[in-house]
């Protein structure tokens, strides 16, 4: 796969979308990894995912009336309005939080889902 070396996706038939990931264990993303990372710093790596979609998804298929670069801009508009101190003063604040009380991923999640309430 371009950008991660040592992941592979199979283009076989009898192995067709199955990925193989021989990259070390302890430098693949996971949940574990990411809930260590400040919510400033989710924030930074969503929006930077959402505006490599959209570059690669104009430059495959073109911007005029394309439903999922609109719906890509709405996402970025969301992302740039979540309030990363908010989410994670909510985030401890809860008494039963869904992982660890370091776990600053739920934190986004939390306060993106409120954000939207707002």
């Amino acid at each position: 796969m371009p950008g991660f070396r040592g992941a592979f996706i199979g283009v076989a038939s009898d192995v067709l979308g199955n990925l193989e990931d021989n990259r070390p264990f302890k430098h693949r993303p996971s949940f574990d990894s990411l809930s260590t990372l400040p919510t400033k710093t989710l924030q930074g790596l969503w929006r930077t995912a959402l505006l490599n979609q959209k570059k690669a998804l104009i430059e495959a298929e073109g911007e005029a009336g394309n439903e999922l670069v609109k719906a890509l801009n709405e996402e970025i508009a969301s992302v740039d309005t979540l309030d990363c101190e908010r989410c994670d003063s909510k985030f401890k604040s809860r008494s039963a939080p869904i992982a660890s009380s370091s776990s600053s991923s739920s934190a986004a999640a939390v306060g993106a889902a409120e954000s939207k309430e707002d």
